[in-house]
C-alpha cells in the first residue's frame, strides 16, 4: 500500500506538496528531508530506497522485486525536468505499478502548473490545491488491482509518443548541425573576403616596395655618374681639354 507521496524541486530540495494516508503515523517529513538532501539524480532516473526504523539508507543499492523485507517500507523516487516525485510504500514487489503512480502524479501536476509557477513556488505552495489530487490518485492505486496497467491502445500510444520524442530529438540534432554548418560557411566566406583583401594589400605593398627599390637604384646610378664626372673634371679639366 502507498502511504505517503510528495512533489519537490530537486535543485532546492523544496517540497511543494505532500500527502499521507489518514491514520498512518511516522516521521515521514523528517526522513524525506534527509533523503532529498542526499539525492544526486539525473532527469529520467528511477530509484528505490529502504526506509527502516525512521531512517533511510540513501547509499543502498536500488532494490529489486526479490529484495522485499517484511515490515519494511520503501521510498520510490522518480526525477524529471528537475522535479522529484516520491512516494513511500510497504510493497517493493510492485515497482512497475508504483512508478506508474508517480508518473500519473507527474502528468497531473505538470498539467495543472506551468514551469514558471513550479520554479517560483515557495515550500508547500501547492499543498492546499493539489493534496486532494494526491489523495485521489493514491486511493485509486491502493484499491484498484488494475491501476497502472496499460491497455493495448495505451501501449500503442506510448510507443507512438516515444517514437515522436526520438524523431524530435533527431530533428533537433539535424537543425543544430545545420546551424553549425551555416556558421562554418559564414566563417569561410569571411575568411575568403579577408584573404582577397590581404592579396590586394600585398600586391599594393609589393608595387610600393618595387617603386622605392627602383628609385633607390636610380639614385645610386645618378650619384655614381656624377662621381665619375667629377673625377674626369679633376683629371682632364673642366672641358676635358687635357685628356683630348
Amino acid at each position: 500500500m502507498i502511504i505517503y507521496a510528495l512533489v519537490a524541486r530537486a535543485s532546492t530540495d523544496v517540497v511543494l506538496v505532500e500527502y499521507s494516508q489518514p491514520g498512518v503515523s511516522g516521521n515521514f517529513s523528517t526522513v524525506t528531508n534527509t533523503l532529498l538532501k542526499g539525492l544526486t539524480l539525473q532527469d529520467g532516473a528511477r530509484k528505490t530506497f529502504i526506509y527502516d526504523r525512521g531512517t533511510v539508507d540513501i547509499e543502498a543499492r536500488q532494490r529489486s522485486d526479490s529484495d522485499h523485507v517484511n515490515g519494511s517500507y520503501y521510498y520510490f523516487v522518480s526525477q524529471d525536468k528537475g522535479m522529484l516525485y516520491i512516494c513511500l510504500s510497504d510493497d517493493v514487489g510492485k515497482q512497475r505499478k508504483i512508478f506508474s503512480f508517480l508518473e500519473e502524479i507527474k502528468k497531473k501536476f505538470t498539467k495543472k502548473y506551468s514551469d514558471k509557477q513550479i520554479q517560483n513556488a515557495n515550500a508547500y505552495a501547492m499543498d492546499k490545491a493539489f493534496s486532494s489530487s494526491l489523495s485521489s490518485i493514491m486511493h485509486h492505486y491502493n484499491t484498484d488491482p488494475n491501476a497502472g496497467n496499460l491497455t493495448t491502445g495505451e501501449v500503442v500510444n506510448s510507443m507512438v509518443e516515444e517514437t515522436k520524442d526520438v524523431m524530435s530529438a533527431n530533428i533537433d540534432k539535424v537543425l543544430s548541425r545545420g546551424d553549425q554548418i551555416d556558421l562554418v560557411v559564414e566563417r569561410a566566406d569571411a575568411m575568403e573576403i579577408d584573404s582577397k583583401q590581404f592579396v590586394k594589400k600585398s600586391t599594393a605593398l609589393k608595387r610600393t616596395v618595387n617603386a622605392q627599390d627602383w628609385q633607390i637604384k636610380m639614385g645610386i646610378a645618378a650619384v655614381a655618374a656624377f662621381a665619375c664626372y667629377l673625377l674626369l673634371v679633376h683629371t682632364c679639366g673642366l672641358f676635358l681639354g687635357r685628356c683630348m
